[in-house]
């Protein structure tokens, strides 16, 4: 009977967590965009895929924002892209040469990142420090 008590609430826990949020209720803000995205985040990027040797390596970085747009070399010992990426008003982020890809989202002072080239992916994550 215990056994089968758990596997109910197992399948209910993993309902919840399958079910798309609620939209904002009539009179309920929705999550508020980044007032101003525009700035200098800093933090720590990991590589997360390498399929060949020379992608970029973890460490500290800094990404500067400017005029809601982010620019970055994306350089390891065999990999290099410079590339551009534009933030959106709700504080989205995407851009991409063809050759790689910078997704992400800026949700008050903190940005997340996954740049990705068909070699590798790095995974940012990074807090405001400061306006640019």
């Amino acid at each position: 009977m215990a056994g089968r008590w758990l596997l109910l609430a197992g399948l209910a826990v993993l309902t919840a967590c399958a079910t798309p949020a609620a939209p904002p209720r009539p009179g309920e803000a929705a999550a508020a965009p980044p007032s101003s995205v525009n700035g200098r985040y800093r933090g720590i990027a990991r590589l997360v895929k390498a399929t060949i040797r020379g992608c970029p390596r973890s460490g500290a970085r800094l990404v500067v924002v400017d005029a809601s747009a982010i620019s970055l070399n994306y350089r390891g010992a065999t990999v290099s892209y410079a590339l551009v990426a534009t933030v959106a008003g709700d504080g989205s982020i995407h851009g991409s040469d063809g050759r790689g890809t910078i997704d992400g989202q800026i949700t008050g002072n903190h940005m997340d990142l996954l740049v990705s080239s068909e070699y590798c992916d790095v995974r940012y994550a990074l807090d405001r420090i400061g306006g640019s």
